[in-house]
């Protein structure tokens, strides 16, 4: 009766031991060496696997669903015990939309939160959950269910909305808004917009729209992280014609983050003899997880 072999290591062999000709007696014991040696290193290559990340578009940009790309031989746990070869499957999906009917827990998302999207296999398409609960520290998985493949995540609005993005694998592209202002006056004045972020962004990218009435120069501080020791600063002032519109100025920078937060400081030049205005729009435009 044909006898069946489990994986029993996670090393790498390079070198593949068969039995010799006249020499060994061959029986399930001299045969099983190698083809033991080539099941493990089919679990080592696949295990790795797991370490790549998966080049899925989603996209959502109505506040309220999101879509997800047709993908195939995205590597899966079937069941939630251990990974072993008997236990991995390649689940793929034709396109399809997910929402609220996919929530791990409730019926509508919760304003201001954090939401992980999870693959699961399915005989002819992955399913779908979108959970709060974050994945594991390698970003492979669910943490506590290895049968939930991590393959993205979005942020709901202060009004239970999905703010918009597009990405592929682990690059977004996004729309996430904040304001700076400060009525100025002829005395010199400061003030700093801390801006939070999810553990797992690692690189943002800001563009920083200014409107200023301050004749003198201004500036605008952005650190990446509130302790940081490095920072860039941009100078700005008013110079058009009285009764001109005023024209906004734009910026772009793209930064790591130290601490999973930037800090903006906005000074103004103390020129003002009544009271005028700066604002800054800032707009998060994309990040990598």
């Amino acid at each position: 009766m044909p006898q069946t072999l489990t994986q029993t290591s996670t090393t790498l062999s390079s070198q593949i031991l068969v039995p010799l000709n006249n020499v060994d007696f061959l029986d399930d014991t001299t045969v099983k060496v190698p083809f033991q040696s080539l099941l493990n290193n089919d679990y080592r290559l696949a295990r790795s696997a797991f370490s790549t990340v998966p080049n899925i578009y989603m996209a959502s940009l109505n506040g309220t669903t999101i879509t997800v790309g047709a993908f195939s031989d995205l590597l899966l746990a079937e069941s939630n015990t251990t990974i072993t070869t008997s236990n991995l499957l390649y689940g793929q999906n034709s396109g399809v939309t997910i929402g609220t009917a996919n929530l791990e827990t409730g019926v509508n998302y919760v304003a201001d939160t954090v939401y992980y999207i999870y693959a699961t296999y399915g005989v002819v398409n992955c399913t779908f959950q979108i959970s709060t609960v974050v994945p594991d520290s390698n970003m492979q998985f669910k943490t506590g269910d290895i049968t939930k493949r991590f393959i993205g995540m979005f942020i709901t609005t202060a009004a239970a909305t999905i703010f918009n993005f597009s990405c592929v694998g682990r690059r977004y592209l996004g729309n996430i808004p904040s304001l700076l202002f400060l009525n100025t006056t002829s005395a010199v004045l400061t003030q700093t917009l801390d801006l939070s972020y999810p553990l797992l962004f690692k690189n943002i990218t800001l563009k920083l729209f200014v409107l200023t009435q301050e004749p003198n120069l201004s500036n605008l501080t952005v650190k990446p992280g509130v302790a940081a020791s490095t920072s860039t600063t941009y100078a700005f002032q008013f110079r058009q014609p009285t009764g001109s519109p005023i024209t906004p100025l734009h910026f772009t920078q793209s930064l790591p983050l130290l601490s999973n937060n930037v800090s903006l400081t906005l000074t103004s030049g103390g020129a003002m003899g009544t009271a005028g205005d700066i604002n800054v729009a800032i707009v998060t435009t994309g990040w990598e997880i």
